[in-house]
Formats: structure tokens, sequence, C-alpha cells
């Protein structure tokens, strides 16, 4: 039998913000920054006038992952179709008990209420929502709604691009190399899994491994 859906009723995050990147992430990506790139800041700038260069690798990359990662925190809030019809379905009959109790209110609660309250116009105002509720379900059936996971992934294989073009401009190479038998993983394999695993995305590197792949072929800038 299966699982019936939940309605959601979560509404769109607008009270929620976006976390910051943690200081464990940033640890782990500066062990990523070349020892030549380095060497020739160091030889630019001994006295770090620019700041520590290391720092400044770490900012690059996590600035350009932010998007993605704005955007995958937005996506929590994105609906399903089973989750679109489960929304409707309880929203109407919610609506549709509230119009009954309207409309057959006693004549005792009904004079309580007082004058201003007019349960006989809300009543009429629930039936015109009712019809727009059951309008809305019509369209439910006739909208293409991507899956989560690809919009996930879509998410995720932007971020790459962007990503590993910062990786690039340091001199990291992005190479789409995961072995899971002898267990080595390029750079920039790592540092995204790094990044993804703060995202709570737990990809395998195998997976992103496929994500550089499809970058690749994507972004023409990318060294092939």
């Amino acid at each position: 039998m299966p699982q019936r859906v939940k309605p959601p009723f979560k509404g769109d995050g607008a009270w929620t913000s976006i976390p910051d990147w943690s200081d464990d992430l940033r640890e782990t990506l500066r062990q990523f920054f070349p020892v030549a790139e380095r060497e020739i800041t160091e030889a630019e700038d001994p006295d770090h006038i620019w700041g520590d260069p290391a720092e400044n690798f770490v900012d690059h990359v996590l600035a350009s992952a932010w998007p993605g990662k704005s955007a995958l925190h937005w996506l929590k809030w994105n609906s399903t179709k089973k989750e679109l019809r489960a929304e409707k379905d309880s929203t109407l009959r919610s609506l549709q008990d509230a119009l009954e109790k309207l409309r057959n209110l006693s004549p005792e609660f009904d004079r309580l209420l007082g004058f201003d309250a007019d349960p006989a116009g809300c009543a009429d105002a629930l039936e015109a929502l009712i019809s727009h509720v059951e309008q809305a379900g019509v369209k439910v059936d006739q909208i293409s709604v991507p899956r989560i996971s690809q919009q996930q992934r879509s998410h995720l294989l932007e971020m790459t691009i962007e990503v590993l073009r910062a990786l690039q401009l340091y001199g990291v190479p992005p190479a789409a190399t995961a072995d899971p038998v002898f267990g080595y993983e390029s750079d920039a394999v790592r540092v995204l899994k790094a990044i993804g695993d703060e995202l709570g995305c737990n990809l395998a590197t195998t997976s992103w491994r496929d994500l550089v792949q499809d970058a690749k072929r994507r972004a023409s800038d990318l060294i092939q």
C-alpha cells in the first residue's frame, strides 16, 4: 500500500537565513591551496599586504559556491506534485468543513458573534475560495514539476562549474578522478566533496566525479 503523502504547509522559508560556511570547511579547503601558487604569492607579497593568500583562495572558492548553496537552501521549500495534491486536498477539506459550520450556525451563537461578524458573508467568500482551490487542483495535474532530485542535481552542476572555474584560476585542474578501488580522488573532486558534505548532500566521490565530467562538457572554458 503506497505511503500517504502529508501536505507540507511549510511556507516559503522567508523567515530563514542561509548559514555561513563553517570554520571546519574553511580549514579543510586551505589544504588545497597549491604550493606553487603559495610560492608565487609569498614572493610577490611577503608581508601579506593583500591578506593571507590561502585565505583569499578559500574565500574565492566559497564565494563561487555560494549561489549553489543559496539555491539548495531555497529548494527545501519547493513541493512535489504529490505534496501539492495533498495540500489541495487538506485545504479543501478544511474550507468545506468551515463552510458547513458557518452555513449552519445556531441562532443563539450567531447573535453572540455580533452584527459585524457577518458569518453569511464569510461563508460566501469561503465558497468562492473553495472554487479557486478546486481549480488549482486541476492545474496541479497540468503543470510540469521537475523532481526535487533533478532540481538538486541541476543546482549542484552549476555550482560545480563555478567552483572548478575558481580552482582553475589557482592552478588546480578540473580533473574528474575518483577511483574507489585505489582510493584516489583529484583535488577538484575532494574540494567539491567537502563543500557538498557541508551542504548535506552526502554524495559519494564518484558522484562528484560524474558532476565534474558533466561540468567540463557544459563549460568549454574548463581545461579538458
